[in-house]
């Protein structure tokens, strides 16, 4: 590296406007490859357009390329996106993220869990976060799980803390009692006619 760096952050900026701010313990820059390794404690936080923080990134190890403000996490990583108030919506882990200042989008790879404060889990392989639209997508084969019901289907669209979200190719189990059931039933049929 040209420059080795400790305890320092990196800030993004569009206009006056912080957009991403990148910490970690040690920081190593190759200008040559547009590169920056990060090392111990990495934390990145993503902002929305209004100037609220939207995701936030940690680790152990990653890397940044300056030229596409794009930031890579491959060890120890936990993602947790926010909900409008900044609080923690939802919480990622996966074998390694990928966070993109410039459009605002997560990319979480590998054995995929999301755990919402809602009390729901979804497993997946690969998803994506948009900052910009506040939700997640995940276009492969996903399994949702809560207190009472298993489901599993393709392309889930769904927001922060999974309490709403639709998907393709739907089938599952539940553990409601028959008349739950039963009403749901009517009330689907009601809003179909």
């Amino acid at each position: 590296p040209e420059q080795t760096i400790a305890g320092t952050r990196i800030v993004w900026s569009e206009g006056a406007r912080t957009s991403a701010l990148i910490r970690a313990n040690t920081l190593r820059r190759y200008p040559k490859r547009d590169e920056v390794l990060l090392e111990g404690d990495v934390r990145i936080a993503l902002f929305d357009e209004k100037g609220r923080k939207s995701a936030i990134v940690t680790g152990q190890r990653g890397k940044i390329n300056d030229r596409t403000r794009t930031a890579f996490v491959d060890s120890g990583l936990v993602v947790r996106f926010l909900g409008s108030n900044e609080y923690a919506a939802a919480t990622v882990r996966s074998d390694w993220a990928k966070a993109e200042d410039l459009t605002k989008i997560v990319t979480a790879m590998g054995n995929v869990s999301v755990v919402s404060d809602s009390g729901i889990t979804l497993r997946t392989e690969y998803l994506t976060w948009s900052g910009r639209l506040g939700k997640i997508r995940a276009p492969r084969a996903v399994t949702i799980t809560t207190a009472t019901e298993i489901e599993s289907g393709f392309n889930l669209w769904a927001n922060a803390d999974l309490t709403e979200y639709t998907m393709e190719r739907v089938t599952g189990r539940t553990r409601r009692p028959a008349g739950d059931i039963k009403r749901i039933r009517e009330q689907s049929r009601g809003t179909a006619r």
